[in-house]
């Protein structure tokens, strides 16, 4: 997704993708952890080396919401939001044994995207920034 978000000036907000940039990080700490004996310290330590790398990218996409929804709060009084259905927007397209799905890896890669972007936690950020500006 190109767009985080379309305002009703016309003006777009660009789609950061925080996740494409600690990709990386984080695939060097899975595979860390996947070739530690469990059990072990060494394991141990891989196991926070990740939920760090994972923890950073977390904050740094609710910081960066934050931001952003407060912007918007203060810039507009009344924010009128798509409904989107987030759940069925991401659903499998594994399929069954008997019919298996097409395009999957294609999906999983546009449900990614879709998920990074969280769609459903700015909306509710936005909803008490606004509470909050007065909107």
């Amino acid at each position: 997704m190109e767009r985080l978000a379309t305002l009703s000036t016309g003006e777009t907000i660009a789609n950061l993708r925080f996740g494409a940039e600690a990709a990386r990080g984080i695939g060097k700490a899975q595979r860390k952890l996947a070739r530690a004996k469990r059990g072990s310290r060494r394991r141990l330590k891989a196991v926070a080396q990740l939920a760090r790398q994972r923890r950073k990218l977390a904050n740094r996409r609710k910081s960066y919401l934050h931001q952003l929804t407060a912007a918007i709060a203060r810039r507009f009084g009344g924010i009128a939001v798509e409904d989107l259905k987030v759940k069925t927007m991401i659903t499998s397209a594994k399929g069954t044994v008997e019919r298996p799905g097409k395009n999957v890896r294609q999906k999983a890669g546009l449900n990614r995207e879709i998920l990074e972007v969280s769609p459903g936690m700015m909306i509710s950020m936005l909803r008490y920034e606004a509470e909050r500006a007065g909107g």
